[in-house]
Formats: structure tokens, sequence, C-alpha cells
């Protein structure tokens, strides 16, 4: 992740004040606007979490807690709706 986030604190980090988190409220923004606001409504970030944790426990059964531990909350950050953002 140093590689690709340029050494910044964060892998995420809020738009304008790079030594700050993104706001918790930024994918869900990004969700509503996403297809002309299509999916406004009918899904969240962290819908999106229990996406990524059903796709990657049936994926990869044999690393439960990994998969549970890199979609942890930390924090304010919900590196979940990140990171199936990603996957999905």
């Amino acid at each position: 992740m140093k590689a690709i986030n340029k050494g910044q604190k964060y892998v995420f980090p809020h738009y304008s004040k790079p030594n700050e988190a993104m706001c918790s409220q930024t994918p869900n923004n990004a969700i509503k606007r996403i297809a002309n606001g299509r999916y406004k409504g009918l899904l969240t970030a962290h819908g999106l979490r229990s996406i990524a944790s059903t796709y990657l426990n049936d994926t990869f059964t044999e690393e439960p807690h990994v998969i549970e531990a890199c979609l942890a909350h930390v924090g304010e950050i919900v590196f979940a709706m990140l990171i199936s953002a990603f996957l999905i």
C-alpha cells in the first residue's frame, strides 16, 4: 500500500486535507451519484462491506480471520467499503 499511497498516512485521505482521513460519508455520497443516482437508496458503503465479506469468504475460506481484519472498522474509516469498491 505504501507504493500506492505514496507514503501518506491514509490510503484514502481527505480531499483537501491529506493528513486527515476521508469523511465517512464520502463513499455513500459517491454511491448516490453513480449512474445518475440509480443506486441512491438501494446501496450503501456498508452494504458493499457485506458483499465483499461474502465474496471473499466464499473464495478464500482458509483465512476468514484475515478477511475480517481487512474489512474491520478502524477509527472513522471503514476499509471494507473502500476495498470492496476495488474488488467488485
